[in-house]
Parts: structure tokens; sequence; C-alpha cells
């Protein structure tokens, strides 16, 4: 401000200021000189009646901390930080996606074990009745041998 201040009343004192376009720019550095006064009367007002939390201050001081070590952490920039955890939350839930997968094998897994449990009776039954066969035709055969 004080330098318009300076910057008028030189202008002022040269001759021939009241005339042509030095009175248009002195009139240019009042009406500046003015707004500028205003200005500076509504930032005072502002900051006046504006009242600092310092706690709130300090917590915001604190979450940027944490999202330049995260970044730091993760080699990103700070404004990169919402990307990358977008990215990490779909990885999480097609992980997530896997476990029912797995679940759904486990469950596979015990159907076919029981299903091979059954096949395995049926077939070891079904042997030994070739068995009881096979045995009752070999002793015909070595019965037939033996009287002839």
């Amino acid at each position: 401000m004080s330098l318009l201040n300076q910057a008028f009343t030189h202008l002022s004192a040269l001759p021939g200021s009241d005339k042509g376009t030095l009175a248009n720019t002195l009139a240019m550095l009042s009406d500046a000189r003015i707004q500028v006064e205003e200005a500076a009367s509504e930032l005072n007002r502002l900051a006046s009646t504006t009242e600092l939390d310092p706690e709130r201050l300090a917590w915001v001081e604190e979450r940027m901390a944490d999202v330049h070590r995260i970044a730091r952490k993760h080699h990103v920039a700070p404004e990169e930080l919402c990307a990358l955890h977008a990215n990490l939350q779909r990885e999480v839930a097609q992980l997530e996606e896997g476990g029912n997968d797995l679940e759904a094998l486990s469950a596979r897994v015990v159907e076919l074990r029981e299903s091979y449990r059954q096949e395995a009776k049926k077939l070891s039954e079904s042997r030994q009745k070739a068995a009881l066969r096979l045995g009752k035709e070999v002793q015909q055969q070595l019965g037939f041998f033996s009287d002839g």
C-alpha cells in the first residue's frame, strides 16, 4: 500500500500531471488505492472474526503427514493414493472371490470322495462275487482233472 501511495505522490508532483495520459494514470492509481484499502479492510475484518481451532489444525497436519507417509511407503505421489486404494480394493475383492471358489472346490472334493467310496464298494462287492464264481469254476475244473 505504501508503494502505491509513493507512486501516486511522485507522479502528482510531476509537471503536467493534471493533463493527458499522466492524469489518467493518476486516476487509475487513485482508484487502485481505494480498492486496495477496501480489500485490506475486508481481510482484516475476516481475520478478526475467524476463529482458528488449533486441535483441528493439528489433526489436519497429522492426516497430511499420514498421506505423505503412505505415499512414500507405496512409492506413489500423494495425489495417486486414491487410485492405488481403488486398485487394492479390486485385488482384495478378487482374492475374496477366490476364497469362495476354494470353498466350492472343497465341497466338490468331499462329494467326489464319497462317490469314489461308493463306487469302490460296488467294485469290491463285484470282485468278491467274481472271485466266488471263479473259485467254484476252478474247483470244478480241478475235480474234472482229478476224476479223469
